[in-house]
Protein backbone atom coordinates (compact mmCIF):
# COMPACT_ATOMS: atom_id res chain seq x y z
CA UNK A 1 0.00 0.00 0.00
CA UNK A 2 2.78 2.44 0.87
CA UNK A 3 4.54 1.83 -2.45
CA UNK A 4 1.35 2.49 -4.44
CA UNK A 5 0.75 5.70 -2.50
CA UNK A 6 4.32 6.85 -3.03
CA UNK A 7 4.10 6.12 -6.76
CA UNK A 8 0.85 8.08 -6.96
CA UNK A 9 2.34 11.06 -5.17
CA UNK A 10 5.43 11.09 -7.38
CA UNK A 11 3.28 10.83 -10.53
CA UNK A 12 1.05 13.72 -9.49
CA UNK A 13 4.08 15.87 -8.63
CA UNK A 14 5.64 15.14 -12.03
CA UNK A 15 2.43 16.13 -13.82
CA UNK A 16 2.17 19.40 -11.93
CA UNK A 17 5.86 20.31 -12.24
CA UNK A 18 6.81 23.49 -14.02
CA UNK A 19 8.95 23.49 -17.15
CA UNK A 20 12.13 24.26 -15.24
CA UNK A 21 11.38 21.52 -12.71
CA UNK A 22 11.02 19.02 -15.60
CA UNK A 23 14.47 19.87 -16.93
CA UNK A 24 13.59 22.81 -19.16
CA UNK A 25 15.43 26.04 -18.76
CA UNK A 26 14.24 29.45 -19.75
CA UNK A 27 15.98 30.41 -22.96
CA UNK A 28 17.24 33.96 -23.20
CA UNK A 29 14.51 36.33 -24.29
CA UNK A 30 15.89 38.33 -27.17
CA UNK A 31 15.15 41.98 -27.66
CA UNK A 32 13.26 42.90 -30.83
CA UNK A 33 16.53 44.01 -32.41
CA UNK A 34 18.32 40.78 -31.48
CA UNK A 35 15.40 38.68 -32.76
CA UNK A 36 15.44 40.60 -36.06
CA UNK A 37 19.12 39.66 -36.51
CA UNK A 38 18.36 36.00 -35.75
CA UNK A 39 15.41 35.98 -38.16
CA UNK A 40 17.63 37.24 -41.01
CA UNK A 41 19.77 34.10 -40.84
CA UNK A 42 18.55 30.98 -42.64
CA UNK A 43 16.18 28.87 -40.55
CA UNK A 44 17.99 25.86 -39.12
CA UNK A 45 21.39 27.57 -39.21
CA UNK A 46 23.66 28.05 -36.21
CA UNK A 47 22.51 31.67 -36.03
CA UNK A 48 18.79 30.76 -36.29
CA UNK A 49 18.22 27.24 -34.94
CA UNK A 50 14.90 25.43 -35.12
CA UNK A 51 13.14 26.06 -31.83
CA UNK A 52 11.25 23.10 -30.39
CA UNK A 53 10.40 21.32 -27.16
CA UNK A 54 12.64 18.48 -25.96
CA UNK A 55 14.31 15.76 -28.04
CA UNK A 56 10.87 14.54 -29.08
CA UNK A 57 10.18 17.96 -30.58
CA UNK A 58 13.41 17.82 -32.55
CA UNK A 59 12.50 14.44 -34.03
CA UNK A 60 8.89 15.46 -34.66
CA UNK A 61 10.07 18.48 -36.66
CA UNK A 62 12.55 16.44 -38.69
CA UNK A 63 9.89 13.81 -39.46
CA UNK A 64 7.70 16.54 -40.98
CA UNK A 65 10.41 17.66 -43.44
CA UNK A 66 10.22 16.53 -47.07
CA UNK A 67 12.98 16.34 -49.66
CA UNK A 68 12.51 17.86 -53.14
CA UNK A 69 11.34 14.39 -54.27
CA UNK A 70 8.53 14.53 -51.68
CA UNK A 71 10.07 11.71 -49.63
CA UNK A 72 10.95 11.99 -45.96
CA UNK A 73 14.68 12.54 -45.35
CA UNK A 74 16.84 10.40 -43.13
CA UNK A 75 18.40 12.18 -40.18
CA UNK A 76 20.97 11.52 -37.52
CA UNK A 77 21.96 13.54 -34.48
CA UNK A 78 25.61 14.59 -34.64
CA UNK A 79 25.65 15.86 -31.05
CA UNK A 80 25.51 19.02 -28.99
CA UNK A 81 27.39 21.92 -30.54
CA UNK A 82 27.49 24.77 -28.05
CA UNK A 83 25.35 27.76 -27.23
CA UNK A 84 23.04 29.37 -29.75
CA UNK A 85 21.50 32.84 -29.90
CA UNK A 86 19.07 32.02 -27.06
CA UNK A 87 22.05 31.02 -24.89
CA UNK A 88 20.95 27.38 -24.77
CA UNK A 89 22.84 24.33 -26.00
CA UNK A 90 22.03 23.42 -29.59
CA UNK A 91 21.94 20.01 -31.25
CA UNK A 92 23.17 19.41 -34.77
CA UNK A 93 21.46 16.94 -37.10
CA UNK A 94 22.65 15.68 -40.47
CA UNK A 95 19.60 15.47 -42.73
CA UNK A 96 19.96 13.41 -45.92
CA UNK A 97 17.92 13.26 -49.08
CA UNK A 98 18.63 10.49 -51.58
CA UNK A 99 18.97 13.02 -54.41
CA UNK A 100 21.84 14.88 -52.69
CA UNK A 101 25.45 13.82 -52.31
CA UNK A 102 25.94 15.80 -49.07
CA UNK A 103 23.63 16.06 -46.03
CA UNK A 104 22.12 19.32 -44.86
CA UNK A 105 23.12 20.50 -41.39
CA UNK A 106 20.16 21.50 -39.23
CA UNK A 107 20.74 23.19 -35.88
CA UNK A 108 18.06 22.79 -33.22
CA UNK A 109 17.34 24.39 -29.84
CA UNK A 110 15.08 22.11 -27.80
CA UNK A 111 14.51 24.43 -24.85
CA UNK A 112 11.39 26.20 -26.12
CA UNK A 113 8.43 24.73 -24.27
CA UNK A 114 5.30 24.54 -26.40
CA UNK A 115 6.99 25.93 -29.53
CA UNK A 116 6.27 24.17 -32.84
CA UNK A 117 8.06 25.53 -35.91
CA UNK A 118 5.78 25.64 -38.95
CA UNK A 119 8.38 26.68 -41.54
CA UNK A 120 10.77 24.40 -43.40
CA UNK A 121 14.51 24.84 -43.49
CA UNK A 122 15.92 25.85 -46.91
CA UNK A 123 15.77 23.17 -49.65
CA UNK A 124 12.94 21.32 -47.87
CA UNK A 125 9.17 21.50 -47.59
CA UNK A 126 7.23 20.63 -44.48
CA UNK A 127 4.00 18.75 -43.73
CA UNK A 128 1.45 19.41 -41.01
Amino acid sequence: MRIATAVGIVASLALSASASERGFFDPKTLTAEEQAVVDKAPLGSKENPIRCEAPEGERAYLKRLRCPSGKAPKFERSGSVGLGPYEMIMDLYEVRCSEWSEPADVYMDMYHEGYKEKRAVPKFTITD
